[in-house]
């Protein structure tokens, strides 16, 4: 019950942090870049009360759909990216495919299931899932922030296009200053994404891999380690593997034995004026 919330009590602060950071930057783009003139023909009215209005409703219906869209599947460790294709090469499951030369499905089960063996306090690897998931969570939040930030300075350097060609919005004696907090607006983006890849690099063929997936790299190995020390060095098979995990859930799950204390017995020694030495 305690790994499960912890697992839970991360989960959550990695949402609530991706969402917060995702909610101010939408926020930034929907007061200083979506076109104002869009937003009059939309909502039919030029009063700037009512446009801060729809931009905060518009604002607040997007991060909704966008929480449901971003958390409802499991993108770095289900999509089609390096960044999946790294974690999935990495992972602790990859020891039972080429051990025994399994399906993925079948080594990720025999994986989880001893993994979950881990959440008894009293497991000396315990502390390793604890850490194990404080870094597939941070690898998941910067993910998800580099894929939101290169996308939002994709938009926003389309609505500049958007909002010159189509309605002039840099026209008059304010249009250069416009245009030019707009860029600023949009490089912002440009330069947290820069520096999100630059401090946490995938491995390539210059270098290892950097930041969070360096720190998930090295305790996906770690986890890799103990299972084979503790499951697949002593299994012939898949089958053997899987009765072995058993064995050990059952193990984890026994009470601790305790020993009988049998109280020492007590002195004999006759009672004389003399003091002991010291």
């Amino acid at each position: 019950m305690e790994a499960y919330e912890f697992h839970e009590q991360r989960q959550l602060e990695m949402q609530n942090r991706v969402i917060w950071i995702l909610a101010s930057l939408s926020l930034i783009y929907a007061f200083f870049l979506f076109p104002d003139r869009a937003l009059e023909i939309a909502i039919s009215t030029a009063d700037p009360l009512g446009k801060a209005i729809a931009r905060l409703v518009g604002w607040a219906s997007c991060m909704a759909s966008l929480r449901f869209l971003m958390f409802a599947s499991d993108p770095l460790f289900k999509g089609s990216g390096r960044a999946p294709r790294f974690v999935r090469t990495s992972f602790a499951s990859r020891a039972a495919e080429e051990r025994f030369g399994c399906s993925s499905d079948e080594a990720t089960e025999l994986w989880f299931k001893y993994f979950d063996t881990w959440g008894n306090p009293a497991n000396p690897n315990h502390m390793l899932m604890r850490v194990t998931y404080v870094r597939t969570y941070q690898a998941r939040l910067v993910y998800c922030l580099q894929r939101f930030l290169i996308g939002l300075a994709l938009v926003s350097a389309a609505t500049i296009l958007l909002n010159h060609f189509a309605f002039g919005a840099f026209e008059g004696s304010l249009g250069t200053s416009r245009l030019l907090l707009q860029c600023v607006v949009a490089g912002g983006f440009v330069v947290g994404y820069a520096a999100l890849a630059a401090s946490n690099r995938l491995p390539s063929a210059s270098g290892g891999a950097t930041g969070v997936w360096r720190q998930l790299y090295e305790v996906f190995q770690r986890s890799r380690v103990e299972f084979a020390r503790e499951v697949l060095d002593d299994a012939g098979d898949l089958r053997h593997a899987f009765r072995r995990v058993e064995d050990i859930r059952l193990a984890s799950l026994a009470p601790p034995a305790t020993a009988k204390l049998t109280p020492a017995p007590k002195s004999r020694r006759p009672q004389t004026d003399v003091p002991d030495a010291v």
